[in-house]
């Protein structure tokens, strides 16, 4: 049994509106042949926010999984997460995404013994870690921060 990805994309002012002309052009190109189970796509310009989304749709359909696309209004960016469900944001394991708070790198609290983010939080990390200036900058605060911590786990005679 495969898992089933979700892919989040909440689009920016900027993104809607190249969306809104890609879908434009897309509508031009059905309109010239219709009746046809194939349309030549034309060129347009996406976000590559926009582009990952799109691949991953075609990447699930050549794999023969079904795919559903699921609009919503408005994604809750103040909403909190756990760790489970930041992890699959991310596309990482819990323990991995358990680090990355630890490090400091996505805001959190405690709610009992559970840490809980924001899912704003969350996907800005996503971007900057997929495009952002300061990205090796951030690798190397998460490998430090990881080093760290398996020093001082040796210390306490945990192992690593």
């Amino acid at each position: 049994m495969s898992v089933a990805e979700r892919v989040e994309f909440v689009p920016t002012q900027r993104d809607m509106e190249r969306a809104r002309r890609a879908m434009r052009h897309l509508r031009k190109a059905q309109v010239e042949r219709p009746g046809t189970d194939s349309v030549q796509l034309p060129s347009v310009e996406v976000s590559g926010s926009v582009y990952e989304a799109v691949v991953a749709v075609l990447r699930a359909l050549s794999a023969g999984h079904a795919v559903a696309v699921i609009e919503s209004p408005k994604l809750d960016l103040d909403e909190e997460v756990s760790t489970g469900e930041g992890a699959r944001i991310l596309g990482v394991s819990r323990p991995k995404f358990v680090d990355i708070l630890e490090a400091g790198l996505i805001p959190y609290r405690m709610v009992g013994t559970h840490r809980r983010t924001r899912r704003g939080e969350v996907l800005a990390y996503r971007e900057s870690m997929k495009r952002g200036p300061d990205r090796e900058a951030t690798r190397r605060a998460q490998v430090k921060s990881l080093k760290k911590q398996a020093r001082i786990s040796t210390e306490a005679g945990a192992g690593y």
